[in-house]
């Protein structure tokens, strides 16, 4: 098992997103700082080394924040965002309850989407997962990215279990408005009722998935 540095040099040797460390393949995505919203789209494309979700407490490293830099969620059933805020030496909530000593730490599980406003850039990194992985849905929208630090391609996934109806929606920087993709039950269709393959998203872009009631897909690993 190896600890976060070690993810960090590897990638850092290797000047790439993705390298091979010993047995395990490790990488990193940038996020950069604050952008015309106010902040930055982010997503989780790692798991931790050795297997599990990275927390939020040990995601981000402590050197590259500044106090009052805050990591927000989504809730589904509250259909809102939630929002952590940096100290200087911890995470809190907004009641000013420490994350891992007041209240447990958050679990920031592999194509978990957030939002990141952050004085500075920040990288996330961890061990790449290798097996084709299963993404749980709830009924309502879900904030998800790429399972991996590569391009969210449609081709790559089984989406299957989802029912004709249920949507991708995915943030058009340059139009500035939201895309909507719908499931047929054979594949997805655009606004013009065209079909849509390939990549929709980069590794750091999440996008809703938003279903009618609880489902997955999976998306298959890249192949280095």
């Amino acid at each position: 098992m190896k600890k976060l540095v070690t993810v960090f040099a590897a990638c850092a040797v290797a000047g790439m997103a993705m390298a091979q460390a010993d047995s395990n393949i490790v990488g990193y995505t940038k996020v950069d700082p604050f952008n015309q919203y106010g902040a930055a789209w982010a997503g989780q494309n790692f798991v931790k080394c050795g297997g599990g979700s990275i927390q939020l407490t040990e995601m981000l490293d402590a050197s590259a924040l500044v106090a009052g830099d805050v990591i927000q969620f989504w809730d589904n059933k509250s259909v809102a965002y939630f929002g952590y805020m940096w100290t200087g030496g911890g995470w809190e909530d907004p009641d000013l309850n420490e994350v891992g000593t007041d209240i447990p730490d958050i679990d920031v599980s592999n194509s978990m989407g957030f939002f990141a406003q952050t004085v500075n850039p920040v990288t996330l990194a961890g061990e790449v997962s290798t097996n084709v992985t299963e993404v749980s849905l709830e009924a309502g929208g879900n904030l998800v990215s790429s399972l991996f630090p590569v391009p969210f391609d449609l081709d790559k996934c089984d989406f299957s279990a989802l029912t004709p109806g249920d949507t991708i929606q995915v943030w058009d920087t340059t139009g500035l408005a939201w895309v909507m993709y719908m499931w047929t039950g054979a594949g997805f269709e655009d606004a013009e009722l065209e079909e849509v393959t390939g990549v929709i998203a980069q590794p750091g872009e999440p996008f809703f998935v938003t279903v009618t009631g609880g489902t997955s897909y999976t998306q298959t690993p890249p192949t280095l």
